[in-house]
């Protein structure tokens, strides 16, 4: 199907404008991430509230880019190359929604946690948020840049977050062994700490999906 010069013009600044919809809605689930972990880091019930307002902005946005790649698909019925880059955003959107999802759960847990006594958060819970925030933001731009060497680097840091991810549960198991009183917070930071590592994984399926967009398989 050829399309008309106007059509054209419209059917390009619609993948533009995707591009632009996909970054901001991976940049509020990173976002969102951040303020779970920062409210239980920092104990700072306000990066809660936030939270909640960047949940619902998710999701709105969700709605709003897998309406228009169906648009996309039924008017201009794009080929090759776009065809990939449009059904990869539906799949992303996706990975991003279930990130939004697990970093609600952070959040949730972070509000039980900040309502009784504190547990001393180790370095490497930080340093395990931080990662996987990366992660996020990396594997976006890779699919916006159709960018492999990022993509592979995405990949490799994950081994990196499944290592922090093992030694915060050895830290907290062994928490809860020396204290019994201690355990159902304890279960709470495991629960968090999979969460994170959940999040992760949704990044390094963005980052194979960038692998695919531009080799084909």
């Amino acid at each position: 199907m050829v399309l008309s010069v106007p059509t054209q013009s419209r059917y390009r600044q619609e993948l533009v404008d995707l591009r632009h919809m996909l970054l901001e809605m991976g940049g509020l689930a990173e976002d969102l991430l951040g303020c779970a972990t920062e409210a239980l880091i920092q104990r700072d019930p306000e990066q809660l509230r936030r939270a909640e307002a960047l949940e619902q902005h998710i999701n709105d946005l969700e709605r709003q880019i897998d309406e228009r790649c169906v648009k996309i698909l039924a008017l201009h019925q794009p080929a090759a190359s776009e065809l990939r880059f449009v059904t990869m955003a539906m799949k992303i959107i996706r990975d991003i929604e279930r990130i939004g999802d697990l970093a609600s759960n952070v959040a949730k847990r972070s509000a039980v946690l900040l309502q009784g006594k504190e547990i001393q958060a180790p370095a490497d819970l930080p340093r395990m948020s931080r990662a996987v925030r990366q992660m996020i933001t990396r594997a976006l731009d890779a699919f916006v840049d159709r960018s492999v060497s990022d993509a592979e680097a995405v990949l490799q840091a994950d081994d990196e977050v499944d290592a922090l991810h093992w030694r915060l549960y050895e830290r907290f198991a062994q928490m809860m062994q020396e204290d019994s009183g201690l355990v159902e917070r304890g279960l709470k930071m495991i629960l968090i700490v999979k969460d994170l590592e959940r999040a992760a994984d949704h990044a390094t399926n963005i980052a194979r999906g960038v692998i695919f967009l531009v080799h084909g398989h």
